[in-house]
C-alpha cells in the first residue's frame, strides 16, 4: 500500500511541479520539460538503474529550486554536480567528505528549498478562490498522506471551478482583448491578451477557420477583439510574451 502515496507524490512533485517550477524559472527555455517527458525520463531510470542496485529515483522540484536559489541558470550545473559525485564515488576518501556534513547543515539547505518553493510565485499570485484549494490540499497532506492529499485537492478544485464558472454566468468578466500577436516555435499565431495571458488563434481550415489572421491587415483589424480567456479562469499567472 506504500507505494499509493509514493505514487501521488512522485506524479505531483516530481513531474506535474517540477515541469511548472521549470517554466516559472526559465519561461521558453523550458519548453522542452513537459510532464510526459518527466515520466518517460523517471520511469527509464528505474526500469535500467534499480535492477543494478541503485534506489528508486525521480525528479523533483525541491530540487530544482534549490538549484536555481544557489545560482544554477545553464545545464552546466547538473553536469558539474554530476562529476562532482562522480569524483565523490570513486576518489579514495570520498565518502568521508560526507559523513563530515553535520546534519544541521543538511537541515538548514532543505529549509531554504522547501521555503523557496512553497513561497514562490504561484502562492502569490493564485486568485483567492484558489486559497481554500491550496489550505485544503496542503491540510490533508499533512494530516494523512500525499494520496489523499492530491484526493482532497482534486475535489477541492472541482468545486472551486464549478462555482467560478456558476458565476460567471452572463458576465463579460473572463473576456480580454487582443493587445498583440506572436508566432509559437510551431509558426503559429498566438494572441496576447490584455490580461498577460497567450492564445492560440490558429487558421487550419476545415476545422478552424480564421483568415484574418494570415495577413497583417486582417490581424491589425482584429485587435482589441475580446476572447474567452479560459487561463483568467482557472487563475493562471500570465505567461511569457515577446
Amino acid at each position: 500500500m506504500l507505494v499509493l502515496p509514493q505514487l501521488a507524490l512522485t506524479i505531483t512533485n516530481a513531474v506535474v511541479l517540477t515541469a511548472l517550477v521549470v517554466g516559472d524559472y526559465f519561461g521558453e527555455q523550458s519548453h522542452r520539460v513537459s510532464p510526459g517527458r518527466l515520466s518517460v525520463t523517471t520511469g527509464l531510470a528505474n526500469l535500467f538503474l534499480v535492477p543494478l542496485g541503485a534506489l528508486p529515483m525521480c525528479h523533483g522540484a525541491g530540487g530544482v529550486a534549490a538549484h536555481h536559489r544557489f545560482g544554477a541558470r545553464t545545464g552546466m550545473a547538473p553536469v558539474l554536480l554530476g562529476t562532482a559525485l562522480l569524483m565523490v564515488a570513486f576518489l579514495p576518501g570520498g565518502f568521508s567528505f560526507i559523513a563530515a556534513i553535520p546534519v544541521a547543515g543538511l537541515g538548514a539547505l532543505l529549509l531554504v528549498a522547501a521555503v523557496e518553493l512553497a513561497v514562490s510565485r504561484r502562492l502569490w499570485a493564485a486568485k483567492p478562490s484558489c486559497w481554500p484549494v491550496i489550505a485544503i490540499t496542503a491540510l490533508v497532506t499533512v494530516w494523512a498522506d500525499p494520496l489523499f492529499g492530491l484526493l482532497a485537492g482534486v475535489v477541492a478544485e472541482t468545486v472551486r471551478a464549478a462555482w467560478v464558472r456558476g458565476n460567471r454566468v452572463g458576465s463579460e468578466l473572463m473576456k480580454q482583448p487582443i493587445t498583440g500577436y506572436h508566432k509559437d516555435k510551431e509558426n503559429h499565431w498566438v494572441a496576447q491578451l490584455a490580461c498577460g495571458h497567450n492564445q492560440h488563434v490558429r487558421h487550419s481550415p476545415p476545422w478552424v477557420n480564421r483568415p484574418w489572421v494570415t495577413s497583417a491587415v486582417g490581424r491589425e483589424s482584429m485587435l482589441e477583439l475580446e476572447l474567452d480567456c479560459r487561463k483568467c479562469e482557472e487563475g493562471a499567472l500570465p505567461d511569457d510574451q515577446p
